[in-house]
């Protein structure tokens, strides 16, 4: 069987008369828009060469001027060609006399579109320029030197003493030295490209919301990149550390990462080595703090809510505290929600700059706090009148009718009011409520001084809606009341919700909010 003879190969060499036969006349560079504004200057060593097609390469154009000189000179001939980037199809040739560069001789080229050369200083500020006004040109694109001025075969000796001047000053700091980054190809060939530098931030944080805190802890470790993405405060909106020991430095850690919601309910938190290093950073961002039962010192929670002055809502249930510490929650003027329920060491003091300090706030539960009658006398004629939710059971022996009349007359927008426990009230009490204007739940539960009968003028308060009168009446007594009070619940709640975190079986959101991704 006989084969078809090769064809024959088409030579794509390029000759001098080629060249010079696609060169453009004069007249017609003239209406070239790159040479509008251009003028002859004086010439130097470098030609600037645009508009080259993106599949040139170094050889090439190496053999295209190897066309018009000898060996010797092409071996000082420096050839620099922009492969990305802004600079993409740009070239820059550095000659060694200043006589051997032809300046602004526009040619045609198939592989092109018109090519055009000029001297890179006498042009840089007569012609457009190859990037952006605001760049430098030529000076910070990068920091690598371009390795084929030390491919030269033959030694320094043999040439010219202006040649090994020129070789000597050609990569000197200046606006015309130029100096290529070039990626090495064999590496990104193989794979070893790291294929999240393709990636922006934007995306990147994208990927890393969804890991849990602990992973995003050890992504802080891969690199600097990913170090600074993962402190980023999109990914630290809200923090669960309940039930952990945690120390005094990862304390400062987690709050320099912005959270917002914290819950470190039940957490034992450690006093730093010396006592003295309690330093947060000032500005702590943190809005929701969750301290219910948390095993902290006076010291670090002083230090704590020291730096804190963007709380909302506050919660320090079972928590010691002193006078210190109520200063410094009263320096919390945003604050709508405080739960101190079960704590110690609030005085009178305290009590008064907070009543009076914090005039913003909606929800307050001092229920079980041991306070005195002097503490209980400032929270009566101090609260803001803007409470919406008041708990103060607890209170055996320290508050009377009084202090219930002047808190009804205080406060008018109470909706919720939990006076469980408060064996000194009497039927004036349930007289003085029944002329509150919104309260829809009420709890009187163990007050064993109000007689059962009393419950039935409720019946004036129309907008009473629960009720909770535990370990006070009867079985019969409690069907009595259902049937007086039309559609009141009569104990519907066991424990009280007021200003609590957490209510019922719930532990992965505080307020309402979540805690855990």
């Amino acid at each position: 069987m006989e084969t078809a003879p090769p064809a024959e190969e088409v030579s794509t060499q390029l000759t001098a008369e080629d060249i010079l036969r696609n060169r453009i006349p004069d007249e017609q560079r003239q209406t070239l828009n790159v040479f509008q504004n251009y003028s002859r200057g004086e010439p130097t060593t470098k030609l600037y060469i645009k508009n080259l097609a993106k599949q040139v390469t170094e050889k090439e154009l190496e053999e295209v001027f190897g066309i018009f000189f000898d060996p010797t000179l092409l071996k000082a001939l420096e050839i620099k060609l922009m492969k990305t980037g802004r600079m993409k199809g740009q070239a820059f040739v550095t000659f060694v006399p200043t006589a051997d560069a032809c300046e602004g001789e526009p040619l045609h080229d198939s592989a092109c579109k018109e090519l055009v050369l000029c001297s890179a200083s006498s042009a840089r500020h007569r012609m457009d320029p190859p990037s952006n006004k605001g760049r430098i040109p030529l000076t910070n694109v990068s920091n690598n030197v371009n390795q084929r001025a030390c491919k030269s075969t033959a030694p320094y000796n043999d040439l010219p003493e202006e040649v090994l001047h020129q070789k000597n000053t050609s990569h000197i700091g200046t606006e015309e030295s130029f100096f290529m980054y070039r990626k090495n190809q064999r590496k990104a060939s193989f794979g070893d490209e790291n294929p999240f530098n393709l990636l922006s931030d934007e995306v990147l944080l994208h990927v890393l919301k969804w890991l849990p805190k602990k992973t995003l802890l050890s992504c802080g470790q891969v690199n600097r990149r990913f170090n600074r993405v993962s402190k980023d405060e999109t990914l630290w909106y809200r923090l669960d550390l309940s039930n952990r020991t945690l120390q005094f430095d990862g304390l400062v850690e987690v709050l320099s990462r912005g959270v917002i919601v914290l819950r470190l309910a039940q957490t034992s938190i450690a006093n730093p080595t010396p006592n003295s290093c309690l330093e947060l950073q000032p500005g702590i961002k943190v809005q929701y703090l969750d301290l219910s039962m948390c095993t902290i010192s006076l010291a670090v929670l002083g230090a704590l809510l020291s730096n804190c002055r963007a709380l909302v809502k506050l919660s320090l249930e079972n928590v010691p505290l002193d006078g210190r510490i109520c200063e410094e929650i009263a320096e919390n003027r945003r604050l709508e929600t405080l739960n101190l329920t079960m704590c110690s060491g609030i005085d009178a003091m305290g009590m008064r700059l907070m009543a009076k300090a914090l005039t913003r706030l909606h929800s307050l539960n001092v229920s079980w706090t041991n306070l005195s009658g002097e503490a209980v006398q400032e929270l009566v004629r101090n609260i803001t009148p803007q409470v919406m939710h008041l708990n103060i059971a607890g209170c055996r022996s320290t508050l009377s009718d009084e202090g219930v009349a002047v808190l009804i007359k205080r406060c008018p927008k109470l909706i919720a009011l939990d006076l469980s426990d408060c064996t000194p009230l009497t039927e004036a009490t349930i007289k003085t409520l029944c002329k509150a204007r919104k309260i829809e739940y009420l709890s009187l539960s163990r007050c064993y001084n109000i007689p059962v009968t009393a419950y039935l003028n409720l019946t004036e308060l129309k907008t009473l809606r629960y009720l909770d009168l535990f370990g006070l009446v009867s079985d019969h007594a409690i069907a009595t009341l259902k049937h007086s009070l039309g559609d009141v619940g009569i104990n519907r709640y066991y424990h009280s919700s007021v200003a609590r975190p957490t209510v019922g079986t719930k532990r992965t959101s505080i307020w309402g909010l979540r805690t855990r991704d």
